[in-house]
C-alpha cells in the first residue's frame, strides 16, 4: 500500500465525477470552433478549463496549490521498488501469457495474452531506473492516472485497467496490431491524400478527447500514434501528461528512452517534435509561466507529423526550433508539387513559431482537414463525424478498479456507483461497490452477500462467477466453510482461489444440546473452560465447555434469571432474578459458591447487581435507582452512589473502579475504596442506551441515541474512535474485546462482530440457522476468544478468535471489449429497438416483442431506456404474461431515518414513505428522487396511504409515551396535500389509536382499523366517520380493499379474518381457521383473498364460498406480508425467513426467491405488476419483474 496511498491525493485534480462522461446518444462534433480560455486572464491557481463542443465537464488541468510529485516524495521515506521482469512464455499474475517483450530505456512493454478471455494486451511496466527515483516514479503514477482518466475512445489506445503488481503500477493497454504512424510514413502509405487526411482527422478526434479531459500530451510523434490493420488511428503514450504544474520546477534529471523522448532542465518531449515553447519553458502556461506549454503545443507537434506524412520530411531541425530560427518553414510545394492550397496553408499554419497563429485546438484543425478532403473528393472524410458509444458498466468498473489501484478510492467509488446505476446486476461492479461499502461500515456482511447474490437473478450472468464472488466475501468474513459451500460444484476451485492458511476461521464450535428451558443469560469463566447459564424458569446450570456436560444445577429460584456474573477464578457467581408474577418487578440477586452450588447470600430489595471480577464486591441497584457497593463476604454496604438516571454499570478487572452511566451526555468513574468520583466523560450523545467495559477494564464503549458507537480509553479518559453501527431496538447487549478493537453485538437471531478501528461489521452469525428463535445477551471470555449465547432452544458456544490478519479480497475487473465491439452491439440494439417500435406501430405485437426480447438478451438484460419504453408499450397491450426473471432496479432509504411504512401510487410511478422521525417523503420510484418532504407528526409514521390520483396522502403516527403507552398514542389520521405539504384534514375516532390503513383511497372514502377492535369508513372531504364496522375481539392488524370499494378484508389479533360489505357494514364471512400474525390481500375484483400467517404458509380463498383453493408452502418462518397481482395470476409474499417469494397462483409454484432481506415487513406489487417492492432493515428495494409477453397478433 505504502507509497501509492501516501500519494493518493497527488493527482486528484478536481472533485468532479472521474472522467466517465460519454454522450447518451451518438455524438457528432459540432463544426463550431471552441474557445480555449486564455490562462493569463483566469484563476490558474484553481484550475484552467477547456470548454469542448457538447459541453462535456472536463478535468482540471493544473492546481497550483497542489504539491508536485517531487515535493510530496521528498517527505516520504523512500523504498526502491522492484518489479519482476518477464520473458516470452512467462505468465503475469498467473493469467497473462507473454508473447513478446519490447524494451526501452524507461520501461518494458509486454504483449500478453489473457488466458481466460483470449484477448491481447500491451502491458506497460516501468523499469527499475524509473522506480529507483522519486520523481520518475511519480511520473509513472501520473501516466497511469492520466491514461485511466481518458476512458474509452475509438482514437485512443484504451487503458483497460491499471493493476498494482508487487506495489508497482502496470498499465494494461489495448493492443494495436497494425504498427505505428512511423511505419506508415516510412512505407509512404499515408502520402495518399484520401488515406492521410482521414488518419489525421482521426488523430484530431483522439486529442480532442485528451484536451477535453484537461490533458496536454507533450510527446506527440509518429511512434506514439498507432494504427490498426484496418487503418484506425490510436493515440498512445501519455507519460508526459501533466508532468509539471504551473510555476513548478522539475529536477535536473537528464535522460530519455530509446525512441527519442527526453526530459531535462531544457525541455520535456522528443526534440524533433517539440514546440518552441517546450524548449523555452516546459511548465504549463500560467501567470507565472506566460511562455509555458498549452494546448497549441500539441498542435505544433502533430503539425510536424503531418509534414512527414504529406511532404516526406520535417519542416525544421530541432536545433532550429530551440534557437528560434528566422524565416519560418519552407514552402510545402518545394517538397511536394501537387499539394493542394488548403493543405499547404494548413501545414504552414500548424508549425508557426508564434503559437497565436496556429490552429487553437484540434476541433479547428479537424475542420480544416475535412475541408481539404471535401475539396479533393467532394465528400466528408469517412471519420469526420465521430459516433461515440454509450458508456458501459464494464468501462466504468474497470476505470474504478484502476483508480482504486492508484489509491484514489473516492473516484473509484464514483465509478462503481455509476456502473451499478447503468446495470444493477453487473457482477464485478456490484461486488466492488458492495466490498467498499462493507469495509466502510455502510452495510454489514450479510447485506454485501445479498447484493452479490442478487446478480444471479439475471440469466445472462454466470452462476459460477457469482459463486466465486460470494466465496471471496465469505473468505474475508472469516468463513471458509461457506466459501467452500459456494464452490461445492467446482472441485478444486477453492484451493485454486485461496491459500487456506490465509483465511481466518471463526464460528460455532459447540451446541449444548436441546435445552429443556429457554436460556436467558450466560457467563463464561475467564479461561473459557466453564459456562454458567440461567433460564426463564429460574434454573442455573454449570457446564463443562469442552464436553458440553452439565456439571451442576443450582436450585432456589422460581422465575426468570435476569443476569449472571462469574468471578475471574470461577469460585463465585452472582445471579439476578425477575419475578413478573407480582404487580411490580422485583429482582433479588443471589451470591453462589460455584463449587458446591450453595447460595451464600440473597440481597432483598435490590433491582440488579454485578459481581466484581475478584469476587470481593457487588454493585447493586435498588427499586429507587440508588446504587450501593456491597462487601460480598459480609453483605454490608460500603458506599452509596446517588446519581441521576443511571442506565448501566460495570467494574474493571482490579475491582477498583465502577463505571456508571447516566444521561445528559455524562459518564462517571468512581473509586471503589473511597467512593469518590475520579473522572467524568462528556459524550456526544444525549442519552446512553448501552455501555460496556472490556474485561481488562482498559476500554469503555458507549452507544447513544445517535446510534454511534464510541470507544474511550478508561485510564486516560481519551476518546478513541466512533463508528456508525447498525443498531436498532433489537440489540440486547454489547460486549467489548479485551484489546478494545472488536465489538460483539447480540440482537434478535444474530451476533454481529464489528472492527472498531475501521467501523466494519465483518461477521454476522445467524443463530436461527442453528435452530434458535431468539438470541439472548452474549457472554465473552476474558481473553476474547469465545462467546456464549442462549436461544429459546439451544445453548451456543462460538469461537471468535482474531489473532492474525484475515484474508483480503481484491477488486474485480470486467470482461474486456474493444470500442468497435461495444459500438457494434449498441448499434445492433438501436436497430432492433427501432424495428420493434415499427412493428408495434403496425400492430404486429408478437413479432415486435420477439425482436425486442432477443435484442435485450444480447446486451445481458441491462436497462436501456429506449428498449424499456417499447417494452412498456407492449406490456400494456399483452394478453398474457409469463414470468421470466427479477432483478434489483433501485435501492434507497428515507432521508428521515428508518422507513417504517410505504405505499405505491396507483400508476406505479411514485412511492410514499413514512419514517421513524415523523416525516413523509413522496418520491419518484424510477429515480428515487424526493419530490416532497413533509414534517408530518411526532413519533414514528407507522401507516401511510396514497390517493388513487396521487395528490393526497394519509398518515398515522405512533408516539409511545403517555398513559396508554403500551397502546401507543396514534389516535388520529392526518390527510396531506402533496402539492403544498399542508395538512388538510384530520380523522379522529379510534379510541386507542389506528393500527391499520387501506393501501389506497379514492376521492370519497378512506378505511382504517383500530386498536379498539373496530373498522371505520371516513368521508375524506368532511373528515366524518360514515360507518363503524364491529366484530373483531382484538386489535385490527391488517386491511385490504377491493378496487370498487365494495368489500374489505381485515385481519386481527383475535386470530380471525373477516370479509365486510363496506356499504352496509355487514360482516359477510369469517374465515374458519385461526390465523396468528395475519397478513391479508384482497384481489382487485374482490373474488379472492390471500392470507399469510405465522403458519409459514399462504392460503388462497374464494370469497364467494369461503373455500381454500390453494396452499403455498416454501417459507421457513412467519409470513409478514402478502400481495396479489392485479390479474390474480401471481402472488408475492415476504417472510421473517428473510426471503421474498413470487408465486404462480394457478399452480402454486414458487417462481422466484430473493434472499437476504432482514426483518422483511412489507412486500407488494406495483399496480401494473412491473415491480415488486420490499421494505426491511436492509432498506427499501424495488425489483423489476421481467415478463415474457403473449399477444393475439
Amino acid at each position: 500500500m505504502s507509497l501509492l496511498h501516501d500519494l493518493r491525493n497527488l493527482f486528484q485534480k478536481d472533485k468532479q465525477p472521474p472522467v466517465t462522461t460519454v454522450k447518451a446518444k451518438a455524438e457528432i462534433p459540432a463544426p463550431v470552433t471552441p474557445v480555449v480560455p486564455n490562462p493569463l486572464h483566469q484563476d490558474i491557481p484553481d484550475q484552467a478549463k477547456l470548454s469542448p463542443a457538447g459541453g462535456t465537464i472536463v478535468r482540471q488541468v493544473v492546481d497550483d496549490q497542489q504539491p508536485s510529485p517531487h515535493e510530496i516524495l521528498a517527505h516520504i521515506d523512500w523504498a526502491v521498488k522492484k518489479a519482476k521482469t518477464y520473458r516470452t512464455g512467462d505468465l503475469i499474475e498467473n493469467r497473462y501469457k507473454v508473447e513478446e517483450v519490447m524494451s526501452g530505456a524507461m520501461g518494458y512493454v509486454y504483449i500478453g495474452r489473457d488466458a481466460r478471455q483470449q484477448i491481447t494486451f500491451a502491458i506497460k511496466q516501468p523499469k527499475e531506473s524509473m522506480l529507483a527515483d522519486r520523481d520518475l516514479f511519480s511520473r509513472v503514477l501520473q501516466e497511469a492516472d492520466s491514461w485511466t482518466g481518458l476512458g474509452m475512445h475509438p482514437n485512443i489506445a484504451y487503458c483497460y485497467f491499471v493493476k498494482q503488481i508487487e506495489d508497482v503500477p502496470h498499465i494494461f493497454i489495448e493492443y494495436v496490431d497494425g504498427g505505428s504512424l512511423e511505419e506508415w510514413i516510412s512505407d509512404r502509405r499515408c502520402a495518399d491524400y484520401k488515406v492521410g487526411l482521414d488518419m489525421a482527422i482521426q488523430f484530431c478526434h483522439g486529442l480532442e478527447r485528451a484536451h477535453e479531459r484537461g490533458m496536454i500530451h507533450r510527446d506527440i510523434k509518429p511512434r506514439n500514434i498507432l494504427v490498426t490493420k484496418e487503418g484506425l488511428v490510436k493515440v498512445t503514450d501519455f507519460g508526459l501528461v501533466g508532468a509539471v504544474k504551473a510555476g513548478g520546477k522539475f529536477s535536473t534529471l537528464h535522460g530519455g528512452d530509446d525512441y527519442g523522448t527526453r526530459f531535462s532542465d531544457r525541455g520535456m518531449g522528443t526534440p524533433d517534435y517539440m514546440s518552441p515553447e517546450q524548449f523555452n519553458d516546459f511548465r504549463h502556461k500560467s501567470a507565472d509561466a506566460p511562455e509555458g506549454v498549452w494546448y497549441e503545443s500539441d498542435i505544433y507537434s502533430f503539425g510536424v507529423c503531418m509534414w512527414e506524412m504529406f511532404c516526406g520530411r520535417r519542416p525544421y531541425k530541432h536545433y532550429e526550433v530551440s534557437i528560434g530560427v528566422k524565416g519560418g518553414a519552407p514552402d510545402p510545394r518545394d517538397l511536394k508539387r501537387d499539394i493542394p492550397d488548403g493543405l499547404r496553408v494548413l501545414l504552414l499554419r500548424s508549425v508557426e513559431f508564434d503559437r497565436s497563429k496556429r490552429q487553437q485546438n484540434f476541433s479547428e484543425l479537424r475542420e480544416e482537414l475535412n475541408g481539404v478532403y471535401r475539396y479533393l473528393f467532394s465528400s466528408d472524410a469517412p471519420h469526420y463525424q465521430l459516433e461515440l458509444h454509450d458508456t458501459t458498466a464494464d468501462e466504468l468498473n474497470n476505470q474504478g478498479y484502476s483508480y482504486y489501484e492508484l489509491g484514489k478510492k473516492e473516484e473509484a467509488r464514483t465509478c462503481f456507483e455509476a456502473a451499478v446505476e447503468i446495470n444493477s446486476t453487473h457482477p464485478e461492479a456490484v461486488f466492488n461497490l458492495a466490498l467498499l461499502q462493507w469495509r466502510g461500515g455502510e452495510i454489514d456482511d450479510l447485506e454485501a452477500l445479498m447484493k452479490i447474490r442478487n446478480c444471479s437473478s439475471n440469466p445472462a450472468n454466470s452462476k459460477d462467477q457469482i459463486a466465486e464472488l460470494l466465496a471471496y466475501i465469505h473468505a474475508e468474513r472469516w468463513d471458509p466453510d461457506s466459501a467452500k459451500d459456494e464452490l461445492r460444484t467446482h472441485l478444486g476451485r477453492f484451493n485454486e482461489l485461496f491459500n487456506i492458511n490465509r483465511i481466518g476461521s471463526m464460528g460455532l464450535i459447540r451446541i449444548f444440546g436441546k435445552q429443556e428451558e429457554h436460556v436467558m443469560c450466560g457467563s463464561l469463566s475467564a479461561d473459557g473452560r466453564y459456562a454458567l447459564t440461567g433460564t426463564i424458569n429460574g434454573t442455573i446450570k454449570l457446564w463443562e465447555v469442552e464436553t458440553g456436560k452439565c456439571l451442576r444445577t443450582f436450585d432456589g429460584y422460581e422465575g426468570w434469571i435476569g443476569s449472571l456474573s462469574l468471578s475471574t477464578d470461577g469460585s463465585y457467581a452472582l445471579s439476578t432474578y425477575a419475578n413478573f408474577s407480582k404487580q411490580h418487578i422485583t429482582k433479588a440477586p443471589k451470591l453462589w459458591e460455584v463449587k458446591t452450588g450453595k447460595c451464600l447470600r440473597t440481597f432483598e430489595g435490590i433491582a440488579s447487581g454485578k459481581l466484581s471480577p475478584d469476587g470481593r464486591y457487588i454493585l447493586t441497584r435498588d427499586e429507587y435507582k440508588i446504587f450501593k457497593l456491597i462487601d460480598a463476604s459480609t453483605g454490608s454496604c460500603i458506599h452509596i452512589f446517588k446519581v441521576e438516571a443511571l442506565v448501566f454499570f460495570n467494574i474493571d478487572t482490579d475491582g477498583q473502579y465502577a463505571l456508571l452511566g447516566r444521561n445528559k451526555k455524562r459518564i462517571k468513574i468512581w473509586d471503589v475504596q473511597s467512593g469518590n468520583c475520579i473522572r467524568t466523560f462528556e459524550l456526544s450523545s444525549q442519552e446512553i442506551s448501552l455501555v460496556c467495559v472490556s474485561s481488562n477494564g482498559k476500554y469503555a464503549l458507549f452507544i447513544g441515541d445517535d446510534k454511534k458507537l464510541q470507544l474511550w480509553d478508561v485510564n486516560t479518559g481519551k476518546y478513541l474512535q466512533s463508528i456508525n453501527a447498525c443498531i436498532d431496538n433489537n440489540v440486547s447487549a454489547v460486549t467489548l474485546s479485551p484489546n478494545g478493537r472488536y465489538v460483539i453485538l447480540s440482537r434478535y437471531q444474530e451476533i454481529k462482530i464489528w472492527d472498531v478501528s475501521v467501523g466494519q461489521c465483518f461477521r454476522t452469525f445467524n443463530v436461527k440457522l442453528q435452530g434458535g428463535s431468539f438470541l439472548n445477551p452474549v457472554s465473552l471470555s476474558t481473553d476474547g476468544h469465545y462467546a456464549l449465547s442462549g436461544t429459546s432452544d439451544v445453548l451456543l458456544l462460538w469461537d471468535i478468535t482474531i489473532e492474525t490478519e484475515g484474508y483480503t479480497s481484491g477488486l474485480q475487473v470486467s470482461e474486456f471489449k474493444a470500442f468497435e465491439q461495444i459500438k457494434g452491439r449498441q448499434d445492433e440494439l438501436r436497430l432492433a429497438v427501432d424495428e420493434a417500435e415499427r412493428l408495434l406501430i403496425n400492430g404486429k405485437y408478437s413479432k415486435a416483442f420477439e425482436a425486442l426480447y432477443a435484442a435485450w438478451e444480447q446486451v445481458d438484460y441491462q436497462e436501456d431506456k429506449y428498449l424499456l419504453k417499447v417494452y412498456l408499450s407492449l406490456y400494456v397491450k399483452s394478453k398474457k404474461r409469463t414470468f421470466s426473471f427479477a432483478y434489483l432496479k433501485n435501492s434507497f432509504e428515507g432521508e428521515g431515518g428508518g422507513t417504517c411504512s410505504v405505499c405505491l401510487s396507483a400508476d406505479g410511478r411514485y412511492i410514499l414513505l413514512g419514517n421513524d422521525d415523523g416525516t413523509l417523503e413522496f418520491r419518484d420510484l424510477d429515480t428515487g428522487k424526493c419530490l416532497r418532504k413533509i414534517n408530518a407528526q411526532s413519533g414514528t409514521i407507522q401507516k401511510v396511504s396514497l390517493s388513487i390520483d396521487g395528490k393526497y396522502a394519509l398518515s398515522v403516527s405512533y408516539n409511545n409515551s403517555g398513559i396508554n403507552s403500551e397502546l401507543g398514542t396514534g389516535s388520529c389520521i392526518k390527510m396531506w396535500d402533496l402539492a403544498t405539504g399542508r395538512c388538510i384534514q384530520t380523522f379522529d375516532g379510534h379510541k386507542w389509536g389506528v393500527s391499520a390503513l387501506n393501501n389506497s383511497f379514492d376521492s370519497r372514502y378512506a378505511l382504517s382499523g383500530g386498536k379498539d377492535w373496530m373498522l371505520k369508513l371516513w368521508d375524506v372531504h368532511s373528515g366524518k366517520c360514515l360507518r363503524t364496522l364491529e366484530g373483531h375481539k382484538q386489535m385490527v392488524t391488517s386491511l385490504s380493499i377491493s378496487a370498487d370499494y365494495r368489500y374489505a378484508l381485515s385481519g386481527s389479533d383475535d386470530f380471525t379474518v373477516k370479509l365486510w360489505n363496506i356499504e352496509t357494514g355487514a360482516c359477510l364471512r369469517t374465515f374458519g381457521e385461526k390465523f396468528q400474525d395475519i397478513s391479508v390481500s384482497l384481489s382487485a375484483d374482490g373474488r379472492y383473498a390471500l392470507l399469510g400467517s405465522k403458519s409459514r404458509t399462504l392460503k388462497l380463498y374464494e370469497i364467494a364460498t369461503g373455500q381454500c383453493l390453494r396452499t403455498f408452502e416454501g417459507h421457513t418462518d412467519s409470513i409478514s406480508s402478502v400481495s396479489l397481482s392485479a390479474d390474480n395470476r401471481y402472488a408475492l409474499s415476504g417472510s421473517r425467513d428473510e426471503t421474498l417469494k413470487l408465486w404462480d397462483v394457478e399452480t402454486g409454484e414458487c417462481l422466484s426467491t430473493i434472499e437476504g432481506l432482514k426483518n422483511l415487513y412489507i412486500s407488494t406489487f406495483s399496480a401494473d405488476s412491473q415491480y415488486a417492492l420490499s421494505v426491511s432493515t436492509s432498506g427499501l428495494k424495488l425489483w423489476r419483474l421481467v415478463w415474457k409477453l403473449e399477444f393475439d397478433v
